[in-house]
């Protein structure tokens, strides 16, 4: 059953389009924002300004929180994930070199914004999952199966 509901997941953040993360801010208040992001299996990857409030965040607390759904055309389609884990940034070159060709593979104009120098600005983290709650209203209204990954 763990690996019907893992593959769901995984099928899941293969096919989003955007993710909303949750940071801690320093005033203890919730920060959520959208990135984008590409997946590698459970691990998620996702991009954003090396100056920001939500690295920031990430940098005084790796505990975040992220949501991601599938486009929907009524709310008994919606199929989706919330997921609870550890946010690193990400250092090791070739890592990183790897993860930004998958990002430009699914969003090819991200190197529009690279050749315009914003390749200096940026940070990648890499989310590794917790806890995880995998959202399917085909099954039911508030269907969920969720997942401990520790």
């Amino acid at each position: 059953m763990a690996s019907d509901i893992i593959e769901k997941m995984i099928f899941v953040l293969s096919k989003a389009q955007d993710l909303t993360v949750a940071t801690m801010r320093p005033d203890g208040y919730p920060q959520s924002t959208t990135v984008i992001f590409i997946s590698d299996g459970t691990e998620v990857f996702f991009v954003c300004n090396k100056d920001s409030q939500k690295a920031a965040n990430m940098e005084a607390n790796d505990k975040v929180s992220y949501a991601a759904t599938l486009p929907y055309d009524n709310w008994e389609e919606i199929e989706g994930v919330s997921v609870g884990g550890h946010a690193v940034r990400m250092t090791d070159a070739s890592e990183l070199n790897r993860v930004g060709e998958l990002m430009v593979s699914k969003y090819p104009q991200v190197t529009n914004y690279l050749a315009e120098g914003a390749g200096e600005q940026v940070a990648i983290y890499k989310i590794t999952p917790v806890a995880a709650s995998i959202l399917n209203y085909a099954q039911g209204f508030g269907h969920t199966d969720n997942l401990d990954f520790l």
